[in-house]
């Protein structure tokens, strides 16, 4: 068996984010809207090391011209080059292929010359409406809010299924932002903001107390059938993270029409990105990983296969185990 790689998680990758008006985080790896400010910057797998970063009176210069904001800088995109002499280039189009991105919208996005340790956040800066510093998005991933039980839920399904429980801490900020009482536009619940038709696939149940719906509230119910389902989509998709996530996101089903690759839609990209990119900051080994997608020993994509997620066999009323 043979790897097409996909090229989703790329080069000057960045984590957006911001905190909403009832103190819940949200996610991106693209800036949706003006709410989303810059938390974390990552260049692809240390592309660009200590050694290779330009010299201080480069990077400078590029200070200073995006300080004046004019010539280059006006557009708030800059390219630029390192001559032979160490002299700096600058310009707002790719003039030539000496040229390299810089900024993109007002933003260094090229470590190189802007040298930060990749897997640290950027520094501590409050942004409009009172919100909490980026520090603080970044401290709900690595120590998340959780209550004592769901962390205990969270440790045994990790156990369980053989997951890590860093890449269970990045699912659960990308779909809920640690939000128990989370509800999507489609109906989705909880910190793993599962459906409910999901749910009862692996033994959550309506009684005359609890719809399913408000069961998915319980954390320990959650963590358990969701880590559950996510857990069949690995083995599903022969281990592959990313396809894995795609499938959470957007349904095994479009996973399958796709060819078992990631679908076409820009949610679903921007989801396994954002995950991809909180796992890699909570497990930095994990940045080193690249997407793949089956293909057969001819090296053609895979025929598509219909696969379901049978029920579990024996699951208890009150969620999964």
């Amino acid at each position: 068996m043979v790897a097409l790689c996909l090229g989703v998680v790329s080069a000057h990758a960045a984590l957006y984010g911001y905190t909403d008006e009832r103190g819940v985080a949200h996610f991106s790896a693209e800036k949706l809207d003006a709410r989303y400010q810059l938390v974390l910057r990552d260049d692809t797998a240390g592309r660009f090391g200590a050694d290779d970063a330009v010299p201080a009176e480069a990077a400078q210069a590029l200070q200073q011209l995006l300080t004046r904001r004019t010539g280059a800088a006006a557009s708030g995109t800059v390219y630029g080059y390192l001559d032979p002499q160490g002299q700096p280039h600058f310009a707002d189009t790719r003039a030539d292929e000496r040229y390299e991105l810089i900024v993109r919208d007002g933003e260094v996005l090229n470590s190189r010359w802007n040298p930060i340790d990749r897997r640290r956040p950027l520094p501590p800066a409050v942004v409009p409406n009172g919100e909490p510093p980026r520090k603080g998005l970044l401290a709900l991933v690595e120590k998340p809010p959780l209550s004592p039980a769901a962390q205990t839920a969270l440790r045994e399904a990790a156990r369980k299924h053989g997951l890590d429980e860093s890449l269970l801490h990045a699912l659960m900020a990308a779909e809920s932002g640690f939000d128990i009482d989370a509800v999507s536009p489609k109906g989705a619940v909880g910190l793993m903001q599962l459906m409910p038709a999901t749910a009862e696939r692996y033994g959550v149940r309506a009684d005359a107390k609890q719809t399913v719906a408000h069961k998915l509230t319980d954390p320990r119910i959650n963590i358990a059938a969701g880590s559950r389902y996510f857990s069949d989509l690995l083995k599903m998709f022969d281990g592959s993270m990313e396809l894995a996530l795609a499938a959470y996101n957007a349904g095994e089903g479009a996973v399958q029409r796709a060819g078992r690759r990631i679908p076409d839609y820009r949610e679903t990209q921007n989801y396994v990105k954002t995950v991809m990119q909180l796992y890699a900051h909570l497990k930095p080994s994990a940045s080193s990983r690249v997407l793949t997608a089956s293909v057969n020993r001819a090296g053609r994509p895979a025929t598509r296969v219909r696969m379901e997620i049978a029920p579990p066999s024996a699951e208890r009323d009150a969620g999964a185990e």
